[in-house]
């Protein structure tokens, strides 16, 4: 049995990867790579982006950069969240929250 896959839904899991490894990491694609198919289906302006599970993804930093308004990042680590607050305090645009599960 694989306790690491079947901690992918426990916020822990994703607090003790986050401390281990601060480093930005995007698992599927980075922003540039989608951005196409992005900016056909979601206008730049006078539409709210929410990112679920952001982690670290420098994903939406990249939306941001290309015009997106109203970008919301959300993610059930309270570490990642903390640093992504953090880096991009000066960020309007940007905004990340912890999702809390109860």
């Amino acid at each position: 049995m694989n306790t690491q896959t079947q901690a992918y839904g426990e916020p822990w899991y994703w607090d003790n990867r986050y401390t281990q490894d601060p480093g930005p990491s995007d698992w599927y694609q980075k922003y540039p790579s989608l951005s196409p198919l992005l900016r056909l289906y979601i206008p730049h302006h006078h539409h709210r982006v929410l990112v679920v599970g952001c982690g670290n993804s420098a994903f939406s930093e990249g939306m941001v950069d290309d015009g997106y308004e109203d970008v919301v990042n959300i993610d059930i680590s309270s570490v990642v969240i903390e640093a992504m607050q953090k880096k991009y305090s000066n960020r309007p645009h940007l905004k990340c929250m912890y999702l809390l599960f109860i």
